[in-house]
């Protein structure tokens, strides 16, 4: 895992239609604000996170960003 910018992030969605773009903040915060395209899946429901995730993806070779607040 590693961290990227803002400018690193914009780059990935051009070059990869494929993206999966995941907002782990709850529900609420979610509701009012997100980068488009991005789907929700809150940390908080931790034990189910990796499988929440796994039934998003569409390969093994998916690429994921995980974003949050900050």
């Amino acid at each position: 895992m590693r961290t990227i910018t803002k400018d690193q992030l914009r780059k990935l969605q051009s070059q990869h239609e494929n993206l999966l773009l995941i907002d782990v903040l709850p529900e609420e915060y979610y509701r009012k604000q997100h980068i488009p395209g991005a789907i929700n899946i809150p940390l908080k429901d931790n034990d189910r996170f990796v499988e929440q995730v796994q039934k998003k993806t569409r390969s093994k070779g998916q690429q994921i960003v995980v974003y949050c607040k900050n």
